[in-house]
């Protein structure tokens, strides 16, 4: 019963299995279908447009790229870091900036492009606008929204727009706003001055109160297009004259006329250390959400390294556990020498009368003849007056015990023989 069962169940799993694969390979197949051209589009506007599009990045300087909505991460198909990207995996002081500059930030960074001053904030260089069938054939100076963005050239069906307004990395502040006065401010407003100061907690404006000058109220005013444009021409003039990342950090240069807080826009992490001129300084966290070093007045080489909290003392935990485990198996080996009993040198054979045997095939085989005994009815009539009527078939046969005793005149012998080592 239990087989016939199992069998059932076996056919109904591989019926079963083979549905979910033919459902899944059509549904393959029909979505695939239905995407048309649509991959192949987006292969040659994605990853192989890197062949057919040039940016000239500035020389020992870091940019951005930005793109127009629906293209998340295209730019870095072709090599550029991008302003635009899906990361669901973001450090909390980024999200906490978008927050606080009335940026939705989920599991994407998608400033719409209203928000023009994020673009001088994060370095951006060029604009890249996907030209779509509609407005092929039309052309487009500038972008709306953001003034400061010139046409450049149309390469691989993307317009490229420029950022004359373009502010390298590393922008040095001598002012700075409380974070209070800071979150009173409309979102554009908050954008704006953020190139003119640095967003300070209580603590940092008491620490850095010789250095840093509140910025003045007429300043908290939002500026035109046409002022915010020469603001930001002006402001590249106070930024660092190079700029180097690799895997581990970044290196710049600053030349400054007085000391300074010199912000990255790189989102703030506990693991960050800094040093300027060789020497240790503090990473503060300014803009609630990027880092900021102080600088001295000359020349200034900043070195910024990343190193994952607790991945130094993981490292030496583990190294201690593995030695210490060693220590212990070699410790114990040393003690069990000499303790452990060898295996004795004898070997013993027994026959097949010394074995006791298996009855359990036999009950199988007594049962299932039971089983398929005849009715008792058919036997009463067909058999002779029985010489014991208490004696039915309703009742399986009892086997004979394997494990009774033998007669003592049986005639069984323990033959086994026993060899050792002549002890």
């Amino acid at each position: 019963v239990s087989r016939g069962r199992s069998r059932k169940v076996f056919r109904l799993a591989v019926w079963a299995t083979v549905f979910s694969c033919l459902c899944t390979g059509g549904s393959m197949l029909y979505f695939g279908i239905g995407l048309g051209a649509e991959p192949v589009s987006y292969l040659k506007a994605s990853y192989k447009a890197k062949d057919e599009i040039s940016m000239e990045m500035p020389e020992n300087q870091f940019a951005r790229i930005d793109i127009s909505k629906d293209h998340d991460n295209y730019p870095m198909f072709w090599g550029y870091s991008n302003m635009r990207c899906f990361h669901s995996i973001v450090p909390p002081s980024l999200m906490e900036f978008y927050d606080a500059v009335g940026v939705q930030r989920d599991v994407a960074s998608r400033a719409e492009t209203k928000f023009y001053p994020l673009r001088e904030l994060f370095s951006v260089k060029y604009y890249v606008e996907h030209v779509t069938g509609n407005d092929a054939g039309e052309q487009h100076d500038q972008i709306a929204d953001m003034p400061m963005f010139k046409f450049l050239k149309q390469e691989a069906g993307y317009r490229i727009y420029e950022n004359e307004a373009y502010i390298p990395m590393g922008i040095a502040y001598d002012s700075y706003i409380d974070r209070e006065d800071f979150d009173k401010m409309t979102d554009l407003a908050k954008q704006k001055i953020l190139l003119k100061a640095v967003v300070l907690s209580p603590e940092q404006r008491d620490a850095y109160a010789g250095m840093l000058e509140p910025v003045s109220g007429s300043d908290k005013y939002a500026m035109s297009d046409d002022e915010f444009i020469a603001y930001c021409q002006e402001r590249a003039a106070d930024t660092c004259d190079s700029f180097r990342y690799d895997s581990y950090g970044f290196d710049a240069a600053i030349t400054l006329e007085k000391p300074e807080m010199v912000l990255f826009s790189v989102p703030y992490e506990k693991g960050w250390t800094a040093q300027v001129n060789g020497q240790d300084a503090e990473v503060e966290r300014v803009d609630v959400g990027f880092m900021a070093v102080r600088c001295g007045e000359g020349a200034n080489t900043i070195t910024f390294r990343y190193e994952t909290p607790g991945l130094r003392v993981g490292i030496i935990v583990m190294c201690c556990g593995a030695a210490g485990l060693l220590l212990y198996l070699l410790l114990m080996a040393i003690l069990d020498r000499g303790t452990v009993p060898a295996y004795p040198k004898q070997k013993h054979y027994y026959d097949y009368d010394g074995m006791e045997s298996f009855t359990e095939h036999l009950r199988y085989m007594n049962h299932a003849a039971w089983k398929q005994r005849p009715s008792p009815r058919r036997v009463r009539a067909q058999a002779k007056p029985a010489a014991h009527p208490a004696e039915t078939h309703d009742s399986e046969p009892e086997l004979p015990d394997p494990f009774a005793a033998k007669p003592a005149d049986s005639g069984a012998e323990e033959d086994y023989e026993e060899y050792d080592n002549g002890d």
